[in-house]
C-alpha cells in the first residue's frame, strides 16, 4: 500500500522500520526524527478512506503479488 507520510519539514534522508514491522523511523534534513505507527489495520483503513474503494484484483497483484487477493474495503 502507498501511503504518503506528511510531518518534516525538509526531505527525508534515512528510514528504517523496526525488526516486527511495526515501527517507521525516518530522520530528515531538518534535524528531526519521526516515528509512525504502521499498524496495518489503521493503514487499510485510512487508504480506504481517500480511494473509496479496494484495490482491483490486477492492483492487487501488482502492489502483493504473493499474498492471496481479499478486497479491503467495504
Amino acid at each position: 500500500m502507498l501511503t504518503t507520510l506528511t510531518g518534516h519539514g525538509s526531505w527525508v534522508r534515512a528510514l528504517a522500520f523496526s525488526s516486527d514491522g511495526g515501527t517507521l523511523a525516518t530522520g530528515s534534513g531538518d534535524r528531526t526524527v519521526r516515528l509512525w505507527d504502521m499498524d496495518a489495520d489503521r493503514l487499510v483503513a485510512a487508504a480506504c478512506v481517500k480511494p473509496g474503494y479496494g484495490l482491483t484484483i490486477d492492483q492487487w497483484r501488482k502492489v502483493l503479488p504473493t499474498a492471496p487477493y481479499h478486497p479491503i474495503c467495504a
